[in-house]
């Protein structure tokens, strides 16, 4: 599908495929003809996104163990703690549960049941993938195998090794790349935050910095 528009800066077209391969519904976004980007303007896709549905979802899976039932409307910005994926499953009343997948980071999570609208949001050029299924953990199962996305390999130079950092009577253990020991993951810098022991600080160490 192909739709031509016109401001005063020239003409351009946004681009539209839709196929379906295996067990998903793909489509992909994109711009053509666009003018060339100039000082203070630029041409690009700004939000994408699914429109209404024809049910209301019930629970709606968006990040690492984010489950929602029932809820009203809301936005989920994305980031490395709330809406920390790119993609989001909602399970319908009718018993159908859809995947949606973005191939960028997305912008946000929109959910609002008064309109029916439960989407994923990305900019620029993208391709969304949906995936029908009875529920949401054979369809996260179905996207897994399909993504294309799959574990760094092991490195035998590089592991990790604790070490401490103490800010005034905080005291908080990190895990830095360290090139000893073998390690299953990418060999770059890790670090996990002991939030027991900042919780620790005494009232006056936690009101001073």
């Amino acid at each position: 599908m192909r739709h031509s528009f016109r401001n005063r800066f020239g003409t351009f077209d946004l681009v539209g495929e839709l196929w379906v391969e295996g067990k998903a519904l793909h489509a992909h976004w994109k711009l053509e003809n666009a003018p060339p980007p100039q000082p203070w303007f630029a041409l690009y896709l700004e939000s994408a996104g699914a429109g209404p549905w024809s049910e209301t979802a019930r629970p709606v899976y968006a990040g690492d163990g984010n489950v929602l039932q029932d809820p009203a409307a809301f936005t989920l910005g994305f980031d490395g703690h709330r809406l920390s994926t790119s993609y989001a499953d909602f399970d319908f009343a009718d018993g159908l549960a859809m995947l949606e997948a973005v191939d960028v980071p997305p912008n946000f999570l929109q959910v609002d049941p008064n309109t029916r609208t439960y989407s994923l949001r990305a900019a620029p050029e993208q391709t969304m993938t949906f995936i029908p299924s009875h529920s949401a953990w054979d369809a996260v199962k179905i996207w897994r195998d399909i993504n294309g996305l799959r574990p760094v390999a092991a490195s035998s130079t590089c592991g990790l090794r604790p070490v401490r950092t103490t800010t005034g009577r905080a005291t908080a253990r990190f895990m830095i790349a360290s090139p000893r020991a073998k390690f299953g993951r990418m060999p770059s810098i890790g670090s996990a935050a002991p939030w027991a022991a900042m919780r620790r600080r005494s009232p006056r160490a936690a009101t001073t910095s």
